[in-house]
């Protein structure tokens, strides 16, 4: 239990809850721990959503497959992030989309039941568990909303810059393959290397296996 306690308590929704209270939840079962192997499912599409789940350890990502039957890759949750909490209250708590774990991972789960108790008990936790949603919910609606409604190349685009002006840097190292870079933008992957090599015919950019260098520095 120690172990658990140790992995949890700095969790910024789960430290609202004194340790001792927390251990005794625990041992209650109030909380629990479930574990999914790296790519495992962890909720269908239209699964109801029982339980409030707290990601403890790994990454799960948020998918949707489109009518052509292509993949895109919605959000990535991580360590501390929470699934379930806009659903769970829900007159209909169905799951909208596909969620799979990309890592091996480890989550507390807490109950309908058990997780009102707590936010009627704990205000500071009521307050974390708020704020959560409310910044989450905002950031996965744009997330979706300017996914669904760029071409390939718009999507190409705000990727790079985002990795621009997050390194500073021209030379953008792909830490994935152009197979997952495909479903990141929801489409096949020899859409997205038509589009690649379309732009690196305009001079906009050059790439290599996992790197792409940004020629066009008004981009």
């Amino acid at each position: 239990m120690d172990k658990l306690i140790d992995s949890i308590k700095d969790i910024k929704l789960i430290k609202e809850i004194p340790i001792e209270n927390l251990q005794d939840m625990i041992e209650k079962g109030i909380l629990s721990v479930v574990d999914y192997e790296m790519n495992e499912i962890i909720h269908l599409e239209n699964e109801k959503c029982e339980y409030l789940e707290i990601i403890i350890k790994g990454k799960a990502r948020v998918e949707n497959l489109n009518k052509n039957g292509d993949t895109m890759t919605i959000m990535d949750f991580k360590v501390g992030d929470i699934l379930g909490g806009n659903l769970i209250f829900a007159k209909e708590p169905n799951y909208p989309m596909l969620i799979t774990a990309k890592e091996k991972i480890k989550m507390l789960i807490i109950g309908k039941d058990e997780l009102f108790d707590l936010l009627l008990d704990y205000p500071n936790f009521l307050l974390a568990f708020l704020e959560y949603m409310s910044d989450h919910s905002s950031i996965l609606a744009y997330t979706i909303k300017k996914k669904v409604n760029s071409t390939i190349r718009e999507n190409v685009i705000n990727y790079l810059i985002y990795e621009r002006e997050k390194t500073g840097n021209y030379i953008i190292n792909l830490e994935f393959t152009k197979k997952d870079f495909a479903e990141q933008i929801g489409v096949q992957r020899t859409s997205l290397s038509r589009e690649l090599n379309k732009m690196k015919k305009e001079g906009l950019i050059d790439y290599y296996k996992n790197t792409i260098v940004i020629m066009d520095k008004n981009m």
